[in-house]
């Protein structure tokens, strides 16, 4: 995964966990090459907790969304609708628009529009997302499993290099809680 932001920059290995489905959620931890951990982001219908151990800096947000939001937090909202899946009765509008066919999706979290273009032969190519207040951000997908997110700040590159398919995982791995003497991660 490659990162450049504000908070981090860089490239990283990581590990991405996901339920999919109606309720679902995501943990994604990324790591120095030397094996520190980077960045623990865990996002579920209920909330997004994102920790940078080696910055001290912390964004614990209940759901649906409000205030101005953080990176780090809309990541964590691309990550958790992109593994709600896309499924014909979540279809809320679709019209033509500049760049392809606009289907307006009714999104896992209120408060967030998404909006899906689908390019030659309706293959989706983009996820638009946008919160009350204006923020907006986007997430390209490229060839494979690969995709770019695009924000205020941000631009985040994630390239699969193997995947895998788990039965079950304890619930608690989707529970992450803010370490003791963590700053605020500020938007």
């Amino acid at each position: 995964m490659d990162v450049d932001s504000p908070w981090i920059s860089g490239r990283f290995q990581g590990a991405l966990l996901a339920r999919t489905g109606e309720d679902p959620r995501v943990r994604l931890q990324l790591f120095h090459d030397v094996g520190t951990k980077v960045l623990d982001l865990v996002a579920r219908t209920d909330r997004v907790v994102g920790v940078l151990p080696d910055d001290g800096l912390a964004d614990d947000r209940t759901l649906p969304p409000s205030g101005r939001p953080t990176a780090l937090f809309c990541l964590g909202l691309t990550l958790l609708q992109q593994f709600a899946g896309v499924e014909a009765d979540r279809l809320v509008g679709a019209r033509d628009g500049s760049d392809g066919r606009e289907l307006r999706i009714e999104p896992v979290v209120r408060g967030l529009t998404v909006i899906l273009v689908a390019g030659d032969g309706a293959r989706f190519r983009e996820f638009r997302f946008e919160l009350p207040g204006g923020v907006r951000w986007h997430r390209i997908l490229g060839p494979g499993a690969a995709s770019t997110i695009e924000g205020p700040d941000v631009r985040v590159t994630l390239t699969p290099i193997a995947s895998n398919i788990v039965q079950s995982v304890p619930a608690s791995v989707f529970d992450l809680a803010v370490p003791e003497g963590m700053s605020p991660l500020q938007p």
